[in-house]
C-alpha cells in the first residue's frame, strides 16, 4: 500500500477548516459577552431552552400575581384609613349625642349640636365616596358610581353600589376579596329604628334642630360594633396578603435563580473563553503562515 501523499493543498485545506472552527467558537463566545445569554438558537440547548422557557413563563405569572397584591394592598390600606376615620367621627358623634342628652342644655344648644353632626353626617358621606384610581372603592362592582347620595329634595340618603366583591387572584385557583362593601356600614338598617346610618343621622339631626333631647348612643354603638367588624376582616386579609407576598417574593428569587443558571452564560468563564481562543487564534495564524508554503503563483506574482 502506498503511503497517501500530502499535498499542499491539503495542508491549507485542513488549516482553513481549523481556523473556520476555531471563529465560529469566537463567534459563539462573543455572542455570549454581548448578549449575556448562553445560547443564541434553541438547537444550541434544547433541554435547557425548554428549562429557561418553563421558567420565564412561571417568572411571568408570578410577577402577575405580585402585582395583583399590590394593587390589594392599596385597596386594602385605603379601606382601613377610611373606616378608621369613619370610627373617629362616630365617637364624636357618640360624644355629642351624650351631651345632647343632658337636661341642662337648651334648644340653641340642641340646634348648635344639631349643625355639627350634621356637617359630621356629611363628612361621612364623603368618606363612602372615597375612591382609588377613579374607582370607588366601597360600591362594590359598581366602580364608577358615586355610591352615598343625598335627595335634594327630601334629604333621604341613598345607597347606589352594590354588594358584590370584588375578588383578586394571589395564587393558582386562590383569590381574595379586596373591596369592603360599603352598603353593609352605610345602607344596611340596624338597631331600633330601621334606619341606616346615614338616615339614623339624618333623624337624630332633626330631633336636635327642633330642641329635642335624642337617646342614640344604643343605637349608633350597634353601628359601631359592625364597622369594627369590618375592620377586623380587613387586617385579616391585610395579614394574609402579607404572608403570601413574603411566600411569593421568595419563590420569585428562586426562579429567578433557576432561569440564570439555565439561561444566562458565566461571564467570568466567557471572559477566560475569549482570552483562550484569541490566543488559539493567534497561534493558529502564526503556525499556519510557516507551515504554508509559498506556491509557485507566489514566486510569479
Amino acid at each position: 500500500m502506498k503511503p497517501l501523499r500530502i499535498t499542499q493543498s491539503m495542508i491549507s485545506n485542513n488549516f482553513m477548516n481549523n481556523l473556520n472552527s476555531i471563529n465560529q467558537q469566537m463567534e459563539k463566545t462573543q455572542y455570549q459577552l454581548g448578549s449575556g445569554q448562553l445560547y443564541r438558537l434553541p438547537e444550541d440547548g434544547p433541554t435547557e431552552t425548554v428549562k429557561a422557557m418553563v421558567y420565564s413563563s412561571t417568572l411571568t405569572q408570578v410577577n402577575k400575581y405580585i402585582d395583583n397584591i399590590r394593587e390589594a394592598r392599596i385597596w386594602l390600606d385605603n379601606s382601613d384609613a377610611a373606616l378608621n376615620e369613619v370610627n373617629n367621627v362616630m365617637q364624636r358623634i357618640n360624644e355629642l349625642f351624650v351631651e345632647a342628652n343632658t337636661d341642662t342644655l337648651g334648644i340653641k344648644e340642641r340646634q348648635a349640636i344639631a349643625k355639627e353632626i350634621n356637617e359630621l353626617t356629611q363628612h361621612i358621606s364623603s368618606v363612602a365616596n372615597t375612591s382609588v384610581a377613579g374607582r370607588s372603592i366601597f360600591a362594590g362592582t359598581k366602580t364608577e358610581v358615586t355610591p352615598s347620595q343625598q335627595d335634594p329634595v327630601t334629604g333621604e340618603w341613598r345607597w347606589l353600589g352594590n354588594s358584590n366583591p370584588i375578588n383578586v387572584e394571589f395564587d393558582a385557583n386562590v383569590t381574595v376579596q379586596i373591596n369592603t362593601i360599603g352598603q353593609k356600614l352605610f345602607a344596611t338598617p340596624v338597631g331600633a329604628s330601621g334606619k341606616d346610618l346615614m338616615n339614623f343621622l339624618q333623624d337624630m339631626t332633626a330631633k336636635l334642630e327642633k330642641g329635642e333631647r335624642v337617646a342614640g348612643n344604643t343605637e349608633l354603638g350597634q353601628f359601631m360594633d359592625v364597622l369594627l367588624q369590618e375592620r377586623a376582616a380587613i387586617g385579616g386579609r391585610v395579614n394574609r396578603v402579607d404572608f403570601t407576598e413574603n411566600r411569593l417574593q421568595d419563590f420569585e428569587i428562586s426562579v429567578k435563580d433557576l432561569l440564570s443558571k439555565t439561561a444566562n452564560a458565566d461571564m467570568a468563564e466567557v471572559y477566560t473563553q475569549m482570552s483562550m481562543q484569541q490566543n488559539i487564534y493567534r497561534a493558529a495564524l502564526s503556525a499556519g503562515s510557516k507551515i504554508i508554503q509559498p506556491s509557485l503563483v507566489d514566486f510569479l506574482r
